[in-house]
């Protein structure tokens, strides 16, 4: 039997979480979800024995999300083994629509991803952990239904990660059906496009926007609208996108490759000192 195990910030949002939920585990026969409730603000001390529970028990998939600034995914990330998949489900707000929680999930530094899925998606987030668990093999590199500039140069981008950090890929054509990884460089347009044609086998979309948020907030917001099997990582975040698809295909050498890469970041940001600043001048 598969379990998944889902934390979330808080049980008002209960109407938002389970419906997609209840309709996954009606789907999917024998699948069970555990659900825990903490919030990273107000119970930090259960969320860190979620976290230390889940890690003893070598879960390598949590989803967890909450409404406006979601630190929880982030604090549970942070207690995590590296090598885990983190799906973050942004909880909707009456300010923003849940876009602040959006942006909390999945804007994420270099080599630090989480899949975020569309705002409440549970239903998305379960499914991307099931498809984990039944096993994807191998990534592809999606051309995009149209071209521009941007698009050109974010393909070129996740390429070159790719092969740096030794991921074999194909190129896949815009309609082309594929049970792997695909990642999915995009410039604002939704990404349903091509998880529809995902919903009948046991691919995941990793997309990746290859435009600022700042240039046009609310199609970001609206990208992930409709989608099954789909999540997106930091905006213009090629490296995450590769990391995540490594991730989910548990490519071992390129994890290695990652870690090394994030013990030596690790490394100097530990030994720096930091600076003090007094009477208009920075002492180093």
């Amino acid at each position: 039997m598969q379990i998944i195990h889902a934390v979330f910030g808080s049980p008002s949002d209960e109407a938002k979480i389970l419906p997609g939920i209840l309709e996954f585990t009606r789907e999917h026969a024998g699948l069970e979800v555990r659900i825990y409730y903490a919030s990273a603000d107000n119970t930090p001390d259960k969320v860190e024995g979620i976290a230390r529970q889940l890690e003893d028990e070598r879960h390598p998939v949590v989803i967890s999300g909450a409404g406006l600034s979601n630190v929880l995914t982030g604090s549970i990330k942070s207690k995590r083994n590296p090598h885990t998949i983190h799906i973050g489900v942004p909880i909707s707000d009456s300010s923003s629509c849940g876009l602040t929680a959006l942006l909390s999930t999945a804007e994420k530094p270099p080599m630090n991803p989480v899949l975020c899925v569309g705002v409440d998606n549970t239903y998305a987030a379960c499914n991307i952990a099931s498809r984990f668990f039944n096993g994807l093999k191998g990534v592809a590199l999606k051309q995009p239904f149209r071209r521009n500039d941007c698009l050109t140069k974010g393909l070129e981008q996740i390429a070159k990660h790719l092969r740096d950090f030794g991921i074999e890929f194909i190129d896949l054509d815009a309609g082309e059906f594929y049970h792997g990884v695909v990642i999915v460089p995009f410039d604002y347009s939704d990404l349903s496009r091509y998880d529809r044609i995902l919903r009948g086998g046991r691919g995941v979309q990793v997309g990746v926007s290859c435009s600022p948020v700042h240039e046009n907030p609310e199609d970001y917001l609206g990208c992930l609208n409709d989608t099954w099997a789909t999540g997106i990582v930091s905006s213009q975040g090629y490296l995450n996108a590769v990391y995540m698809a490594a991730l989910l295909t548990n490519n071992l050498g390129a994890l290695l490759k990652f870690e090394e890469k994030r013990q030596r970041k690790q490394t100097d940001l530990t030994a720096h000192s930091g600076l003090i600043v007094k009477n208009g001048e920075v002492i180093r």
